[in-house]
């Protein structure tokens, strides 16, 4: 799925909601705006609420991302399906700006690295020592180590470990905000459409692209909806939320106002989450850079000391 498309998608199904079109009818402008994923759903998604099918019940059947449908569903449910989809297309567009900024600002480094690997065998490939090929052995390499690394991290996002890791000391300062703006965005709407809490607790779990966050979510709601947890801020607490968002939680729970702090903490985690992830690219692709520098030094050092050394086997041989 395009973050781009999605972004698009749902930005443009907001907007026409609002012109009080039906959602079947916003869906099917929304497809020619987007592009991939939501543009090939979009013509079968629009029939299908017109045929009476709930938009969301069409999301999660074409496999759409849990955080959409659950926002998506919450939205039908509690009439605030424009605004909530307005909250998606932010997110998205956040995730899709994030991408394209590391990749802009990684390619310099990379293509530094890559001619810098080429250069030690240029001497020998040029005076005739070395085949053309050897000129292929430092990038290959290097691409070889790229090509493993994102084979190891799919496969450790496959077998659930990176949800484990993103929940340790170190990489939850990147997590924790955004999983705490999703279970707030969910949470909130689902109240908003008149759920109770274990339930709305329930629905957040399935949005949450976690797995360790949504076991302990929905043993939250169950310890719920048995009585063992008799408040929301309780219960996010139990979660693992910062202390000051779930103090907020907790104090405007006992003022009634439950609603508003959910949308008040998930605005400032979602904005915690923009601020850490972009100084997290700036702070990656400047190790990346740094590696390249210090791989260029050592490659023109070590030529130096080539060169230096050839002049001095030739003064030796020079009777």
């Amino acid at each position: 799925m395009s973050w781009k498309g999605a972004a698009l998608f749902y930005h443009q199904v907001g907007v026409i909601l609002r012109t009080d079109l039906s959602v079947s009818q916003a869906v099917a402008m929304a497809g020619p705006v987007a592009a991939g994923f939501h543009a090939n759903h979009a013509r079968t998604w629009a029939a299908g609420c017109e045929a009476g099918q709930k938009f969301w019940q069409q999301l999660e059947a074409s496999g759409e991302d849990p955080l959409a449908v659950a926002l998506v569903r919450a939205g039908e449910n509690s009439g605030r399906l424009p605004e909530l989809c307005d909250r998606l297309a932010v997110h998205y567009e956040h995730l899709d700006k994030l991408l394209w900024n590391f990749i802009g600002k990684a390619i310099y480094p990379v293509i530094l690295l890559h001619a810098a690997l080429i250069t030690p065998n240029v001497p020998a490939v040029f005076l005739g020592t070395k085949p053309a090929i050897a000129l292929l052995y430092g990038p290959l390499a290097l691409w070889t180590l790229i090509a493993i690394g994102v084979i190891v991290a799919y496969s450790i996002r496959k077998s659930g470990m990176l949800a484990r890791i993103m929940l340790m000391p170190g990489p939850i300062l990147f997590a924790r905000p955004l999983l705490t703006a999703m279970t707030c965005e969910v949470v909130g709407a689902a109240f908003a459409a008149g759920m109770l809490a274990p339930d709305a607790l329930e629905m957040a779990a399935g949005a949450i692209p976690n797995r360790v966050w949504t076991a302990k979510m929905r043993d939250i709601a169950e310890e719920s909806r048995r009585g063992r947890i008799n408040s929301v801020g309780q219960a996010l607490a139990t979660l693992g939320f910062a202390n000051d968002h779930a103090q907020i939680l907790t104090s405007a729970e006992t003022a009634g106002r439950i609603d508003q702090a959910l949308t008040q903490v998930a605005t400032i985690a979602e904005e915690a989450f923009r601020l850490r992830t972009e100084w997290g690219v700036r702070i990656l692709n400047g190790i990346l850079y740094a590696i390249a520098v210090i791989v260029v030094a050592g490659v023109v050092i070590g030529g130096m000391s080539q060169y230096v050394q050839a002049i001095n086997d030739a003064s030796k041989d020079t009777p």
